[in-house]
């Protein structure tokens, strides 16, 4: 009898500690201090997107990437001039300044204290992977405000910590990671604004967005998403009657006052005097190796190769192999462009296909999740918005610059957590469907944090 009482209490007690919440928590705390061990492991140019590393041997940079950016506000006080000509890096001071500004201050000080320039870079990477986990723990704060619980909310949570987007743009020295975190915040609380309908969501909403088009021009396709669910309600004031007593009007004027002319400041600030158009990029010069625009359309937009899903490092020069978008996203989003060093040849490639077939089903249930009337329409207004605008945006650009490096999921982080989220949303009270939805996001992101710990 009393054997059985004590397993029956060992029971009780083991689904106490297997609370989804609880579990949750400890995923976000954990996922949080490999990626902070990652940023101290790896050297702030592990992943060299526009650092311009020249000699790795000697550990020169150029004058006119992020950490030349940085190094120009230090020494001139001054923002660095636009520089429209240039043969073969290019320059990064076209950047809205929010991110380079936070690491002068920091190697600044970094430097004052004695560190050296290469010391100084890493303790700014290691701020960089602080924001990362940030954007986590925003993730974290969107789910509970959607009301995805229970084990497929652990499990969607589980997906966005261990996803190794978070580890990449962490682990970066650029702006990609600052501003997935305000992109983030800005839909959190539009979000908590639809609720509360309060001042200081809404004021909050427009800082975000603007701070995010600050830190990164492209965070501006985020406001899209953001515009229809300010709609919807107003739609809905007006069939209420109710503009003047929720003072729905004079909030949205409130909204368009702080986030407008802050986050259009820097791209008018380089149109006035630098002749730059708001969407500007740099092109690389004719010939470039990594080109891809005389693939057929086919190829770049429809059918991956089998070589991107059976390896796990991209071949910038190996264009036939490495076109495809979608193949592409992949590679990016789980390696970066060969970041596993010296990987066996099983388990990174096992974390692929197990990691692609859950973005299949992600984008699936997606679809399911925009056209199902069960589900809020300003939630299917916000997602959908939040995915399909920054997603034809990535299309296009890579359209317009048909290079491997163009395609980076980097560039929509933001877009990926918001599929994830919808169909999470969608499968939460569709019992077969998320048994399937949490087994597979479990097994995945086993493999990552797997793949990552052990490389």
């Amino acid at each position: 009898m009393t054997g059985g009482g004590n397993g029956k209490g060992l029971k009780v007690r083991t689904a106490e500690r297997l609370d989804p919440e609880r579990t949750a928590f400890l995923i976000i705390l954990i996922t949080s201090i490999i990626k902070m061990f990652f940023a101290l492991k790896g050297i702030f140019c592990i992943t060299d997107h526009d650092i311009q590393l020249i000699d790795i041997n000697t550990m020169k940079l150029g004058d006119t990437g992020h950490p030349g950016y940085i190094n120009y506000l230090i020494e001139h006080m001054a923002f660095p001039p636009i520089i429209k000509e240039f043969t073969s890096y290019p320059p990064q001071f076209y950047h809205p300044p929010v991110f380079y500004i936070i690491g002068a201050v920091i190697k600044s000080i970094a430097c004052a204290l004695g560190a050296s320039d290469m010391i100084a870079y890493e303790i700014i990477q290691q701020f960089n992977m602080l924001f990362s986990c940030l954007c986590v723990i925003v993730c974290h704060k969107i789910i509970r405000r959607i009301g995805i619980g229970g084990w497929t909310g652990t499990a969607l949570i589980t997906f966005i910590a261990c996803n190794p987007i978070f580890l990449i743009i962490g682990a970066e020295l650029n702006n990609d990671c600052l501003m997935t975190l305000f992109c983030l915040l800005a839909i959190h609380f539009t979000l908590c604004w639809h609720e509360s309908r309060s001042t200081k969501d809404i004021l909050l909403a427009a800082l975000t967005l603007a701070l995010g088009m600050l830190t990164k021009t492209s965070a501006v396709l985020i406001a899209p998403a953001m515009g229809l669910v300010f709609l919807y309600d107003l739609v809905n004031d007006i069939r209420q009657k109710k503009l003047g007593e929720k003072k729905t009007i004079s909030q949205f004027i409130l909204f368009g006052i702080v986030s407008i002319p802050l986050g259009l400041s820097w791209v008018l600030r380089n149109l006035i005097v630098y002749k730059v158009p708001f969407s500007y990029v740099p092109r690389l010069p004719g010939g470039t190796w990594q080109y891809t625009g005389d693939i057929p359309l086919v190829s770049r937009l429809l059918v991956p190769s089998i070589r991107q899903f059976t390896t796990c490092s991209t071949d910038l020069s190996d264009t036939a192999h490495f076109n495809n978008i979608f193949g592409q996203s992949m590679q990016s989003m789980l390696f970066d462009e060969g970041i596993l060093y010296e990987p066996d040849p099983v388990t990174p490639i096992v974390m692929m296909w197990l990691m692609t077939a859950l973005v299949i089903l992600m984008a699936v249930l997606f679809v399911c999740f925009l056209f199902s009337s069960k589900e809020a329409l300003h939630l299917r207004l916000m997602l959908g918005g939040a995915v399909i605008v920054p997603v034809i945006s990535f299309i296009v650009f890579y359209l317009q610059y048909p290079y491997i490096c163009t395609v980076h999921v980097r560039y929509i982080v933001t877009s990926v957590v918001c599929l994830a989220v919808g169909a999470a949303a969608f499968v939460r009270h569709r019992e077969k469907c998320s048994k399937i939805f949490v087994l597979l996001c479990f097994a995945a992101s086993f493999a990552a944090t797997f793949d990552y710990i052990l490389y």
